[in-house]
């Protein structure tokens, strides 16, 4: 096989959540492909004779530089659609709050629920090779969020949220292609 710099890869790129871009990332993205397996053994024998996948996981890691609260719906895996907002002053109490009444507020609000809402969503990230317009296309039909919250307000970097999906087995999709694919897209 031929060796080629034009194959090799530098960067990160851009993440959509059910065809809409969630804003700027930062720092590295990982797709993590795992599988367990399954060996079997008779007694008597040194090798296995067999062997069953009985696991699969497929998981894309980032982190989002950008702070917005319909962008943090989607990775928080609660669903899509706008933040709640309003205009005015807040409708609650902190002594050393002070804002102009004029503004408007976004808000998302979280806590008290046994359980979050089934929402899956369409994963898709490109990464284009550099010095070329070649892509790397991940897609995963049917993912969930894993991510959590955690805010670090930093003194002298960027606030990131690092976000985690994992895709889930479609059941309308065949046999050996129901959690998404990994693309090598060349430009002709």
């Amino acid at each position: 096989m031929a060796q080629t710099t034009s194959t090799m890869t530098l960067g990160t790129g851009r993440l959509w959540l059910d065809d809409v871009e969630v804003g700027y990332l930062k720092g590295d993205v990982e797709f993590v492909y795992t599988r367990e397996k399954l060996d079997f053994k008779p007694s008597g024998s040194t090798t296995p004779v067999d062997q069953w996948v009985i696991t699969e996981v497929a998981e894309l890691r980032a982190s989002i530089a950008e702070f917005n609260l319909v962008n943090l719906k989607q990775v928080l895996g609660l669903g899509g659609g706008a933040a709640s907002s309003f205009s005015g002053v807040p409708s609650y109490n902190p002594a050393s709050f002070d804002s102009d009444a004029s503004n408007t507020f976004d808000f998302l609000t979280f806590g008290g629920g046994l359980s979050t809402p089934d929402l899956t969503v369409a994963l898709r990230f490109e990464h284009t090779r550099a010095k070329s317009t070649d892509k790397i296309v991940i897609i995963l039909y049917t993912a969930v969020s894993m991510s959590d919250l955690t805010l670090a307000f930093h003194e002298e970097d960027f606030l990131l949220t690092d976000v985690v999906f994992r895709g889930i087995a479609s059941t309308t999709r065949p046999a050996g292609d129901k959690i998404g694919m990994i693309i090598n897209e060349i430009a002709e």
